[in-house]
């Protein structure tokens, strides 16, 4: 067992429970004195400068546990002890399921799992004419992204894919639609975007596909994001996301999404700051609303691109920042999510291969809980089937990596290199034949030399042969089918979703 530190707080961090975790692969962007200080400075941001809450009910509270609240100004200041006695209520891990009622546990000390992008706007992948094209996205695109993501073994979660943009301004409720695509699609556990005010929605749909309120409140298969508005300021969204979440048990995502140089310094240790301070005061409000929820201390952070004007999703810095957050949620004994393979390429090319490398694998060596990133393209704006096929091959590889090497006496393998001597041959050995199907092997990306290549392959490129298996999915896959009469239930809630969105005129 490893001790780490946070202030006055002693974190027993566990051994690695899927797969035994290899300390000496671990990247650490950030020592143990570094997030010391990070954490030291957030806290002296959120008892001195304190967070900007719109919503009363946040305020009432945040007063009742002994924050310092502005009614007027909707500032808020949190005492140091305050808000490490609440980070101390957040379980350590925690299980994530889904319809499919498999369990998966999360926590520092696990293997680093991965969901899909969402929520994307736009949808890309080729057309009749071999040309790779994108449109806007609509809600059977939700089902798709989401029955692909089902249908490849790397994926334990699902961020709600894309957008249903044909939705907007119908009247109906768009996210409602959205998740009942979804959960028809994907059967483990969601981020789901569902508005504050339909939240509600979701728990019934946990009730239905659990079979009881009791199991709903135990097994929640969704997290609901609690975004601030870097910096430091927390919105309507915000408000209504974590009182409505935290009443059905669901678990917590406490993202920190500042963008160095425009809404948190540029350097990126002083956004750390920033975004640390936003995630833990979502943290401890969690704990104040509903003590022991599930929180993921989470990074969506970057940069603002000086000359371009906009965000970077496949940036080193971003990869630096993810890779931190995970340096962070292990100094808190955190569950992490964090962004990444991610990039900001508009096509699947050397750039996309490139920066999804770097944005993942970064996170992958750090021991992230859990990664989103897979499928996107264009810095978050576009998903693709094509691509989430070949980070599903990007993934496997990632996850060989960080299993580094083994040195013991069966490894070191000396009885064979001794018996073979000299010019001999190790093919035949029982110990290679019996690891013929334990080396990496990617499904996609090709080893062939080109004569075998242009024989097996017809001389495609990956993109191609990864829209083929795409295809066959989208043809052939089929989920775990929902019983008729709860598929009956979930139309019925998604028509009294529909029903209230017609008499309302709130987002939240």
């Amino acid at each position: 067992m490893k001790i780490i530190h946070f202030a006055d707080i002693d974190c027993v961090v566990p051994a690695a429970k899927d797969k035994k975790e290899n300390v000496k692969m671990k990247l650490s962007v950030l020592t143990t004195e570094e997030c010391a200080r990070i954490h030291e400075g957030a806290l002296d941001v959120l008892e001195k400068t304190g967070g900007k809450f719109l919503d009363p009910r946040i305020q009432e509270v945040c007063k009742k546990n002994g924050c310092n609240v502005d009614p007027a100004s909707g500032i808020i200041k949190f005492p140091r002890e305050l808000v490490n006695n609440l980070i101390k209520k957040a379980p350590k891990e925690f299980e994530i399921s889904g319809r499919s009622k498999k369990a998966v546990k999360v926590g520092v000390g696990y293997q680093s799992k991965f969901a899909n992008f969402g929520t994307a706007v736009k949808y890309a992948t080729f057309d009749d004419n071999g040309k790779f094209v994108s449109r806007a996205t609509n809600v059977k695109d939700v089902y798709t992204m989401s029955k692909i993501a089902d249908a490849l073994p790397n994926f334990d979660m699902s961020v709600t894919p894309c957008s249903a943009n044909e939705l907007i301004g119908s009247g109906k409720s768009k996210d409602a639609h959205e998740q009942l695509e979804a959960i028809q699609g994907f059967t483990g556990h969601f981020m789901s975007d569902w508005v504050a005010k339909n939240i509600k929605y979701g728990f019934e749909f946990e009730k239905i596909l659990l079979g009881s309120e009791e199991e709903a409140y135990k097994h929640p298969f969704y997290t609901i994001g609690c975004p601030s508005a870097s910096p430091l300021v927390f919105d309507d969204r915000f408000a209504g996301n974590i009182i409505e979440s935290t009443k059905y048990k669901m678990p917590t995502m406490a993202m920190g999404m500042a963008l160095n140089g425009a809404t948190c310094p540029v350097s990126l240790a002083g956004g750390l700051v920033v975004a640390i301070s936003e995630s833990l005061a979502t943290i401890a409000i969690s704990q104040m609303l509903q003590p022991g929820n599930p929180c993921w201390i989470g990074s969506s952070g970057t940069i603002m691109d000086m000359k371009n004007g906009g965000p970077s999703c496949g940036a080193p810095e971003r990869a630096l920042i993810s890779a931190a957050y995970v340096n962070m949620a292990e100094y808190y004994g955190l569950p992490s999510f964090i962004a990444g393979p991610e990039t900001d390429s508009k096509l699947i090319d050397y750039q996309a291969g490139h920066e999804k490398t770097i944005t993942g694998y970064m996170a992958t060596l750090a021991k992230a809980s859990m990664h989103f990133g897979p499928g996107m393209l264009e810095g978050g704006l576009c998903t693709s089937p094509d691509m989430l096929m070949l980070d599903n091959d990007l993934i496997s590889m990632m996850k060989y990596g960080d299993n580094g090497i083994v040195v013991n006496d069966e490894e070191l393998a000396l009885d064979d290199i001794h018996a073979v001597g000299p010019g001999g041959d190790f093919f035949g050995l029982p110990m290679t034949i019996a690891r013929m199907n334990m080396q990496s092997t990617p499904e996609i990306f090709n080893r062939q030399d080109e004569g075998n290549w242009l024989e097996s392959f017809g001389g495609k490129e990956s993109a191609l042969i990864a829209h083929e298996k795409v295809t066959d999915i989208i043809k052939n896959y089929q989920p775990d089918p929902i019983d008729r009469d709860q598929m009956a239930e979930l139309e019925k809630i998604v028509s009294m979703a529909d029903e209230a969105a017609k008499n309302s005129t709130s987002v939240y």
